[in-house]
């Protein structure tokens, strides 16, 4: 703030070296105040956008500065921030934070806010990831879910809601209940279940008739047959041995009715078709293999 040219504004030689003095003393105050040293107050200071005033270069952030700044002014509104939470915005307040929980989680929404949770298999809401085993399979979370196949809306035909394999116990009696004897080795057959349709096979064998009398059957299937006539399945036996039929042409069939958990067996023995297997065709140590389809409930 000097006075460079005194005749430009019609001053004297001893009024310009007054004004001179004047602004000079100004002008040093100024300059002492434009900077702020390490130990200035900050207090009712201005800082404009200009970034005229004075100047924060020699402000320490971490030790000069204090307080929580809010949410509105820029900052996060609180003192401290928990180390790999993650935080949810709220409003003017301090954010919530989430904690990581279980290891695997993922952040979940409910449609109005956010939460640490499993996560989905494959993304499918009412689906997980089971690892249990280590093959990240999808286990619904209700057992009668199933998959819709072929088709790209629900169509009851194209569900497949169900799948199981495993072993069933077969054994032999007569149609009031008496058993024959099982040979310890073979009575277990395999079966596996996907929808309502089920296969079984087996080798069965026995060791003595015991009381057993009249028709025959394989008791033990895994399901229980489903109702109405058009259910009826069965096949011919695999394998056969050391029975007593009546005559080497005769052969053995199995068959399920409906309603039902055990095997039908018959023999084609007679012109007009098949007959109900006895007792007396089978012996102490008869054999049989058989391998079916039927339709469960």
């Amino acid at each position: 703030m000097r006075l460079l040219r005194k005749h430009s504004i019609g001053l004297t030689s001893t009024e310009f070296d007054y004004l001179d003095g004047v602004t000079s003393g100004i002008q040093t105050q100024m300059d002492g105040k434009s900077t702020a040293s390490s130990t200035d107050s900050l207090t009712n200071k201005t800082f404009d956008a200009n970034a005229t005033g004075n100047s924060l270069s020699n402000v320490d952030l971490s030790a000069d500065v204090t307080g929580t700044l809010p949410v509105g002014n820029g900052g996060t509104g609180a003192t401290t921030l928990t180390s790999n939470y993650a935080l949810l915005g709220n409003g003017t307040s301090a954010p919530q934070m989430i904690a990581p929980s279980t290891s695997g989680n993922v952040l979940t929404s409910n449609g109005s806010t956010w939460a640490s949770a499993a996560a989905a298999g494959g993304g499918i809401t009412g689906w997980d990831s089971d690892n249990t085993t280590g093959n990240n399979d999808l286990l619904p979370d209700s057992a009668s879910a199933g998959i819709y196949l072929g088709v790209s809306s629900a169509t009851a035909a194209n569900l497949l809601d169900d799948y199981e394999y495993g072993t069933w116990t077969g054994a032999l009696y007569d149609a009031s209940s008496n058993a024959m004897t099982m040979h310890g080795s073979f009575q277990t057959g395999y079966y596996t279940k996907v929808g309502n349709l089920v296969t079984v096979n087996g080798y069965f064998r026995t060791t003595s008739l015991g009381s057993a009398s009249g028709d025959i059957r394989i008791t033990g299937l895994p399901f229980t047959t489903a109702s109405g006539n058009t259910v009826r399945s069965g096949g011919g036996a695999a394998y056969a041995t050391n029975l007593s039929l009546d005559t080497a042409a005769d052969s053995v069939s199995c068959h399920v009715n409906y309603s039902q958990t055990h095997i039908d067996l018959a023999v084609w023995d007679a012109t007009s078709g098949a007959t109900a297997m006895q007792a007396s065709e089978w012996s102490d140590d008869g054999q049989i293999v058989l391998n079916f389809s039927y339709r469960a409930a």
